[in-house]
């Protein structure tokens, strides 16, 4: 198979991440008036339910499946008994996690009165089980996954428009929905023939896989506690409004953390391999290029956000969110902490076998999380929520550092750090000198073209003096990225004299 390319791959998984926020985000309008309150609410609810079966069905094979799949996939034989071995044992928790939901339907009268939406709901489990989305990945096949998937979002929106016209079509909507997000494995299951022998293989040997699918079931089910705890405290100490002005907040962090861990997703499977075939100086040279281009890029957007929340928020959620600000200016810090924290706990510790490190910090984490929102959120409301999950993730990333010790100088170039937050805080203080020169063009006034005008114009001036002092800094990406496109562009003009 040919070897992908990284930058592809990046590009790619970067539009992936992108797309699983913008589909909703266009969808929901349209939803919500035609379905009303009681329809989404019947389609969340069926959704949720089908959810905690997935997670168990799944166990940990989604992100386990990926390294195992890296380690074997020069020997078409390993691999092909890798993943028949991993299929079967994803089905057998499959059927289980459907017995269990059956059984819930018959039992429980509310999941009885709504046992049209949760059949139809979930077909998510079969489809997530044959999909084989972690083979994919381990093959280092994005270009596929990304192409595919938002394929099907975007026949998923055509067939909402088309179908659903009226409350009574929740039953059509949440076809539709198992259509677009999971659709696309038929593909996949399909395609598997093409990498994968099924015959000739030896006995399966499903128990060498149950302790590693276990420990990963355990990381994902510490990472599902992690992430939803702030929004559940918050929910149950403040009420709805508090999460509303939150959640704005998430959504705007999740899309460019999106972009920012994207890298890492793309990196694991070739780190995991490399480390495999003893190749360790490849392995922690591009550990090294992630961990300088997660500070880049996450210090880029933290600096733009924080001096333009207002601006940011006024455009994408309106003057009823303004409370929102000192929010957003908190919680897109995690952006740089995420980032470290998944570069350490999957491309560094994952990748070297040492997942009980990455559960024992989540762990911590979580701990952390619950402690401080207990204490702040009454104080601070959305604000207090956002604080604990800061110091919750800077926990987390202490818990790993600690533990990979004094090896940990070797993830990181320290000279490319000094050259990004130099050229970060210069880029930053210009930032703040050109909102306040135009602050005569925002005045009282908040008109979308006004509020759209100045962040074309801030970002793109921004971003020009960013990158031209990463530039001439020599910070490493950045240089080689110039050099290599001004070798292109010198090529272009000798062949048009």
């Amino acid at each position: 198979m040919k070897k992908a390319s990284i930058k592809v791959n990046f590009i790619m998984n970067s539009l992936l991440s992108i797309s699983s926020f913008l589909f909703p985000m266009i969808t929901f309008p349209y939803i919500s008036r035609v379905l009303l309150a009681s329809g989404t609410g019947r389609i969340n609810f069926a959704t949720s339910i089908v959810n905690y079966v997935l997670t168990l069905s799944m166990l940990g094979i989604p992100l386990y499946g990926v390294k195992a799949c890296a380690v074997d996939r020069k020997d078409r034989k390993k691999l092909s008994q890798t993943v028949l071995e991993l299929l079967v044992l994803n089905g057998i928790a499959g059927g289980a996690g459907l017995l269990v939901l059956l059984g819930a339907t018959l039992l429980v009268k509310e999941f009885r009165a709504q046992w049209e939406l949760i059949a139809v709901m979930s077909l998510l489990v079969p489809l997530n089980i044959i999909g084989a989305e972690w083979f994919y990945r381990g093959m280092e096949e994005y270009t596929y996954i990304s192409l595919r998937n938002m394929g099907f979002k975007l026949i998923g929106v055509l067939l909402m428009f088309l179908l659903v016209h009226d409350k009574q079509d929740v039953l059509a909507y949440g076809g539709i929905l198992v259509l677009a997000g999971a659709g696309s494995y038929l593909l996949n299951f399909i395609r598997l023939r093409r990498y994968v022998r099924f015959g000739g293989l030896q006995r399966l040997d499903l128990k060498r896989h149950i302790r590693p699918v276990l420990s990963f079931f355990v990381l994902s089910v510490s990472w599902t506690i992690y992430t939803n705890t702030d929004v559940i405290m918050l929910g149950m100490l403040q009420g709805e409004t508090a999460v509303g002005y939150y959640s704005a907040s998430l959504r705007i962090k999740a899309i460019i953390l999106g972009i920012v861990s994207a890298l890492s997703g793309v990196l694991l499977p070739r780190v995991v391999h490399f480390f495999a075939e003893k190749r360790y100086e490849e392995a922690v040279g591009m550990i090294r290029k992630n961990a300088s281009f997660v500070l880049l890029s996450s210090l880029y957007f933290i600096g733009f956000i924080i001096i333009n929340a207002r601006e940011v928020i006024l455009l994408l959620a309106g003057k009823g969110y303004l409370p929102a600000i000192p929010v957003i200016q908190v919680t897109i810090l995690m952006v740089l902490l995420v980032g470290y924290s998944s570069l350490l706990g999957t491309n560094v510790l994952i990748s070297l076998g040492r997942e009980r490190i990455t559960i024992l910090a989540s762990f911590v984490g979580i701990g952390v999380n619950v402690i401080l929102n207990a204490y702040l959120i009454p104080r601070y409301s959305a604000l207090g929520a956002g604080a604990a999950t800061v110091v919750g993730e800077c926990c987390m990333i202490l818990c790993e550092m600690v533990c990979i010790g004094k090896e940990i100088r070797t993830y990181f170039d320290r000279g490319n750090c000094k050259k990004t937050l130099l050229a970060f805080f210069v880029s930053a203080a210009a930032a703040l000198l050109l909102k306040g020169g135009l602050s005569g063009f925002l005045s009282e006034r908040q008109e979308i073209w006004r509020l759209l005008v100045y962040l074309l114009l801030a970002g793109s001036c921004y971003t020009f003096l960013y990158l031209a002092l990463l530039y001439r800094l020599r910070e490493e990406m950045v240089w080689n990225q110039g050099r290599r496109l001004l070798k292109k562009l010198r090529k272009k003009e000798r062949k048009h004299r």
